[in-house]
């Protein structure tokens, strides 16, 4: 399964712009069209319900934060036990992500000890699950 580019970012958005001066304007931010249709997807969900299936599975999740710089911006990953319904759980997640990131508080100090295992995943998981991309931005 070849997992889609994340060199570009931006392949299937439009840039806005805001004007700089008179007759100068700059990329302000990018509108996404849709998410690209390679079949990424597809084999992610099967791989995903066959994960599920296999009684051999030992896959145990904690809860992560992977944070670099870019040229044009800070990128952070974050894997936290945080289910997000709404803008209002979204901003409690961000808020999270600036608290770790000034290090006033920690992963584990928020989630002592918490894993997610297969035998959670079985529990919630099904083969009708939709996978695919969800973004939000948020300004905090």
């Amino acid at each position: 399964m070849k997992m889609p580019r994340t060199t570009d970012l931006f392949d299937h958005g439009n840039p806005n712009y805001v004007k700089v001066g008179r007759s100068r304007k700059k990329i302000k931010s990018y509108t996404m069209n849709r998410e690209p249709d390679d079949g990424y997807y597809a084999a992610l969900q099967n791989e995903e319900i066959r994960l599920a299936r296999d009684p051999k599975n030992g896959v145990v999740i904690v809860p992560s934060l992977r944070a670099e710089w870019t040229n044009w911006s800070r990128f952070v990953c974050i894997c936290a036990p945080i289910e997000v319904r709404g803008v209002d759980d979204l901003h409690k997640l961000a808020d999270l992500t600036k608290r770790i990131l000034k290090r006033e508080t920690t992963l584990e100090q928020e989630f002592p000890g918490y894993t997610y295992t297969q035998k959670d995943w079985i529990a919630e998981f099904q083969d009708s699950d939709v996978i695919g991309v969800l973004s939000h931005a948020v300004n905090v």
